[in-house]
């Protein structure tokens, strides 16, 4: 199980781990998946990609919203089954049905990141300064999601978040 755990530790999940770490940032990602159904790992890959000066274009967040459909399934699965209780009976099986769910929704969040990494590598992508791009691919992402002008200082939140984060070529 290590093995295929370390085949899925991409540059993008480490990426991940870093967003998920800052608490002001998770918060924000949070709000804007529970409101507005923003996926956050489509705006933790845009992120990324700026990380790098790059941009996003629609066909290319099209792209990687696409792959939402597929893993949407598994984690509206995994949802479901969080949200039931365990067999009554022994009084650890609670608390490993919960550990078990728990570790379930973090590997699911590892395939669908390795998935949209794959997806990101091979697409060619412009030049961006590295805020212009964080802003411009978070707001592109937010608009295919289909985000009302309402989601709009919730995103910048996040954005702001974000810029807390070295670049990926600031030696981070």
């Amino acid at each position: 199980m290590s093995e295929s755990h370390d085949k899925l530790a991409t540059p993008l999940w480490n990426y991940a781990l870093q967003v998920y770490a800052q608490t002001s940032a998770r918060g924000w990602m949070q709000v804007l998946k529970q409101d507005y159904g923003i996926d956050g790992n489509l705006l933790i890959s845009a992120a990324y990609v700026a990380q790098w000066q790059r941009c996003l274009d629609p066909v290319d967040v099209d792209a990687l919203a696409a792959s939402r459909t597929f893993f949407q399934a598994y984690h509206d699965k995994l949802q479901a089954l969080h949200e039931r209780k365990a067999v009554v009976g022994h009084p650890d099986w609670q608390s490993t049905w919960q550990d078990l769910l728990l570790k379930a929704e973090l590997q699911a969040e590892q395939v669908q990141l390795a998935h949209l990494y794959e997806l990101l590598r091979s697409r060619p992508l412009r030049f961006m300064a590295w805020s212009q791009a964080l802003a411009h691919n978070l707001t592109l992402c937010a608009g295919v999601a289909g985000a009302d002008e309402r989601a709009g200082n919730h995103l910048q939140g996040l954005i702001a978040a974000l810029q807390k984060l070295p670049p990926a070529g600031a030696g981070g």
